[in-house]
């Protein structure tokens, strides 16, 4: 598989395409000042794992540091997590290297969250998540839009947030 084929800016303005305001504390534009907040903090934490990936170190402190940012059964940090790392350790992905650096951000962020977040993290380090979540990662890989919009709608479905904070996470 040659990662570097794969048009990952055509699949990031499709899964945002679908994605709208307040349908995850990612995109919240709203006027309550809690999920404003919530909002900021969010980006700030994203954009923090994302430098550390490209910089190539501390990337254990920065994942830590953002899990259990959210609300509700599995917060919005953890389930962009989710959905990060169900790209980014795809077998054969050049970030693939990085896993164990993920896997001890978890450990050390694991109390910072609830603990179906940890285990459904822990599990989308292994590449288990939904089928409908594999089915839609299958065709980005082999570079099958036709379905795209069926298959982001269902994910979307998942909990109140968390199937929309994943694809943002994708």
């Amino acid at each position: 598989m040659n990662f570097h084929l794969i048009a990952w800016l055509q699949w990031h303005d499709i899964i945002h395409q679908h994605l709208g305001e307040n349908e995850t504390l990612f995109n919240y534009r709203g006027d309550n000042p809690f999920y404003q907040a919530l909002n900021k903090e969010l980006h700030i934490k994203r954009r923090a794992v994302i430098q550390a990936v490209n910089d190539k170190q501390n990337i254990a402190s920065a994942v830590a540091s953002m899990m259990g940012l959210g609300i509700g059964l599995t917060p919005s940090a953890d389930d962009y997590l989710t959905g990060l790392v169900l790209i980014l350790f795809i077998s054969g992905h050049p970030a693939e290297k990085y896993k164990e650096e993920f896997y001890l951000g978890l450990q050390r962020g694991k109390n910072n969250t609830t603990l179906l977040s940890a285990i459904t993290l822990e599990a989308a380090l292994q590449q288990r998540c939904r089928e409908n979540i594999h089915r839609f990662i299958h065709n980005i890989i082999y570079d099958i839009p036709g379905n795209a919009t069926q298959a982001i709608e269902k994910i979307k479905h998942i909990g109140s947030s968390s199937g929309c904070d994943m694809l943002y996470g994708m």
